[in-house]
């Protein structure tokens, strides 16, 4: 038995992949939104391109038969999601950004 997530879609926020990572569960996505600054290719998940169902399903099948690999990019996109894409990081991201427009339009 093995666990990972798989999503293809048009979510525009990795919300679901920052749950997953949290999780220690191993991805695998669409280059969609956010996700593309959020997963490392082969690093701490796998992006497999839109409507490519065959390289889906190879990426699938190759996460099924390595544990290293599940373990590997599962720990890796652990690590990436505590380090910078805590909801409190992501907040204190967007307060900086607002004040720098409010500044700006204060002018």
């Amino acid at each position: 038995c093995f666990g990972m997530f798989s999503l293809d879609g048009q979510e525009g926020g990795p919300n679901c992949i920052l749950e997953a990572g949290a999780c220690k569960v191993p991805v695998i996505t669409t280059p969609v939104g956010l996700t593309r600054d959020l997963i490392k290719h082969k690093e701490n998940g796998i992006i497999t391109p839109h409507r490519r169902l065959d390289l889906l399903i190879s990426n699938i099948l190759r996460l099924k038969k390595s544990k290293e690999i599940r373990d590997t990019l599962a720990e890796n996109l652990h690590s990436d999601v505590l380090d910078s894409w805590t909801y409190s990081k992501r907040i204190s991201q967007i307060t900086v950004v607002l004040n720098q427009l409010v500044k700006k339009n204060s002018k």
